[in-house]
């Protein structure tokens, strides 16, 4: 097994039309303490200044593609990761610096762990009004977070679960944790703050009815792999 100094983290951000944001989220992963890292954007078919924004960034791989959603955006950047362990931030989010750092450690005293989460603190963009889905405790206290952008994943877990499923539109991730939990895989969440996610107008979560729809789909697809394994 590679020791923490060895281990390369390939970072995936997937973008589109992120041009308010995405500078921040790329300079918080370029500012890490941990620097075994390669970062890999994957702009989905931005029309507007994303790209011109993350031109200043030397260290990146950046892919282009035509729109095709998140979901396959992620795929697209685990297809050209070469690290052992794998980590997501989206585009309006930030890390704490020392977020590789910390989970990379833990994954190198725990073997047995396939996966390791963190917590997050919300906060409101200025000038956002808080949407109704969002509790107000969820913005006044940090707590555990299940987001791709706490995730840090030994590679060979997707070799397992498989890749993120493009149906979904807002609910790929979630499903994978789902079909990850089902298969047996092994995580935990650590105590600390590792994210700070970004709430505003543009989050792909304001779409509520569409996530209901798809966290309903994915319940009973996971009760349906239950039965079939029982």
């Amino acid at each position: 097994m590679e020791t923490t100094s060895q281990a390369m983290v390939s970072v995936i951000m997937p973008t589109y039309n992120g041009e308010r944001y995405v500078r921040q989220a790329v300079e918080s992963v370029l500012q890490q303490t941990y620097q075994s890292i390669e970062l890999i954007v994957v702009d989905d078919g931005s029309t507007d200044s994303t790209v011109e924004k993350l031109a200043p960034f030397s260290k990146i791989k950046l892919i282009q593609q035509e729109n095709q959603g998140v979901a396959n955006a992620r795929n697209t950047g685990l297809q050209y990761a070469n690290g052992g362990l794998l980590a997501f931030i989206d585009q309006d989010d930030r890390w704490t610096a020392d977020k590789l750092t910390r989970q990379v450690a833990y994954l190198q005293e725990r073997p047995d762990l396939d996966m390791v989460l963190a917590h997050e603190e919300m906060f409101l963009e200025p000038g956002s009004s808080r949407p109704g889905w969002l509790k107000p405790e969820m913005l006044s206290k940090p707590h555990p977070s299940f987001v791709p952008g706490v995730w840090l994943v030994r590679k060979n877990a997707f070799s397992q679960v498989g890749m993120f499923d493009e149906s979904f539109r807002c609910g790929s991730d979630t499903d994978w944790l789902s079909r990850a939990k089902d298969l047996g895989i092994t995580l935990e969440t650590l105590a600390e703050i590792l994210l700070h996610k970004r709430v505003h107008a543009e989050n792909e979560s304001q779409q509520v009815e569409v996530c209901h729809k798809e966290i309903t789909q994915l319940l009973r697809a996971s009760i349906k792999r239950k039965r079939q394994a029982s």
